[in-house]
């Protein structure tokens, strides 16, 4: 089991290899690139404890299912103002940039719900409760800010 600690909307930056080279346009990677979309940041708790992971959710309405990337775990890196995010894997580096205005209140809820309905992941609970919701993002309560 994991924790969903962060939830907010937002880019996939870059997908690059652990050198910081980004990886080719025909890369799997690539169709989810500069689309906007949910950002899910979990702790791994069993198999890498301390170590976290990202999903991905794009926001493709015309799409007939809801596509999801997974990171590996890595280590996570968030900037001073929570706007940039970056997990590094064994193998590779994924940089995310929150965004709140990239989706309209009724596509963030329509997201959400595609995201939940059929992928089924953000059903994570924390120790701490419930994530809260804080307009467009949700924050587990440890990352908080006062």
């Amino acid at each position: 089991m994991s924790k969903l600690e962060i939830l907010i909307i937002g880019y996939l930056d870059l997908c690059a290899d652990k050198n910081g080279t980004e990886y080719p346009e025909r890369d799997w990677r690539a169709e989810y690139l500069h689309k906007p979309g949910l950002i899910g940041i979990f702790a791994s708790e069993h198999k890498a404890p301390g170590k976290r992971f990202a999903h991905f959710y794009p926001y493709e309405p015309d799409s007939p299912f809801q596509k999801r990337l997974r990171t590996s775990v890595g280590d996570l890196t968030i900037d001073e103002d929570g706007y940039n995010m970056t997990i590094t894997t064994k193998n590779s580096i994924y940089s995310f940039t929150r965004d709140d205005m990239a989706l309209s209140e009724v596509e963030k809820v329509v997201l959400f719900e595609n995201s939940y309905l059929n992928t089924n992941t953000l059903t994570c609970y924390t120790d701490s409760g419930p994530a809260e919701m804080h307009g467009s993002q949700v924050v587990h309560p440890e990352f908080q800010k006062g």
